[in-house]
């Protein structure tokens, strides 16, 4: 019993941490500038995309969908945004554990996107008038979509630790993903093997969900999601555990 109440208050404490460091990244004009330029960079790839024949069904969770990427890829310099701030050193030799203290900072890179992502991209459906469009299949696939960046993002934060110039490759994860998941275009638009190994990550099966018809499509795409979401967050910590023992052993923190 003792247990349990320990983990509630457990959550309870992860999830705080969370909101406190979405809120400070709301307020760092960086990380504002990143996201909001990020979903209108985005919103013009998919007008252009719209007027070479593309629909514009459900551009408002595409655009959101798509800013939820770009600022989880803020994640793979996430880590050493707390050495610029000075903070580093105490957190990573916190008792609480790397799990505890780390992950809600990782986490809300995604988080980021989301609160940013949803609100902008209603505006900017507005101001191209675009219809703006409501049902369970954009909410789910808003909520998985979600769910595979957060995963992602423990795999991405996990790189800069292994290697300082993960965040290099920053712009090329963000367009491949952004044109390879199919939230640009189509993914039926590409050939067979790029489509299969599109689906290796979480991201593609969440977005089609969106034009998902029949339910068993639906349920596939979901439970395909959430297996590789699954994937990708094991990764990610065994990736971040092999990272920061590598740092101890080596007393250099980055």
């Amino acid at each position: 019993m003792k247990d349990s109440i320990n983990s509630i208050f457990d959550i309870r404490s992860e999830l705080r941490m969370l909101r406190f460091h979405t809120s400070m990244f709301l307020t760092t004009p960086f990380f504002l500038i990143s996201v909001l330029g990020s979903c209108f960079s985005f919103s013009l790839f998919k007008i252009f995309s719209m007027i070479q024949g593309s629909n514009n069904h459900s551009f408002w969770v595409y655009s959101s969908i798509a800013t939820i990427w770009a600022s989880t890829i803020l994640s793979t310099g996430i880590i050493g945004y707390q050495r610029y701030q000075g903070t580093l050193d105490y957190l990573f030799v916190s008792p609480k554990g790397i799990a505890n203290i780390f992950y809600p900072i990782i986490f809300s890179a995604t988080t980021l996107g989301l609160v940013l992502g949803v609100p902008c991209s209603i505006l900017l459906s507005l101001f191209f008038d675009v219809p703006i469009t409501l049902s369970i299949h954009e909410i789910l696939a808003l909520f998985f979509s979600t769910i595979a960046c957060a995963s992602s993002a423990l795999v991405l934060s996990s790189l800069y630790v292994l290697t300082k110039s993960a965040s290099s490759f920053e712009s090329l994860i963000l367009t491949g993903i952004w044109i390879g998941s199919g939230i640009v275009l189509p993914i039926e638009n590409f050939p067979l093997p790029i489509r299969i190994i599109a689906y290796v990550h979480p991201l593609t099966s969440a977005v089609k969900l969106i034009t998902s018809v029949t339910i068993q499509d639906f349920f596939l795409y979901s439970v395909v999601c959430l297996i590789f979401s699954i994937a990708y967050a094991f990764l990610g910590w065994f990736m971040i555990k092999l990272a920061f023992s590598n740092l101890r052993k080596n007393g250099d923190y980055l």
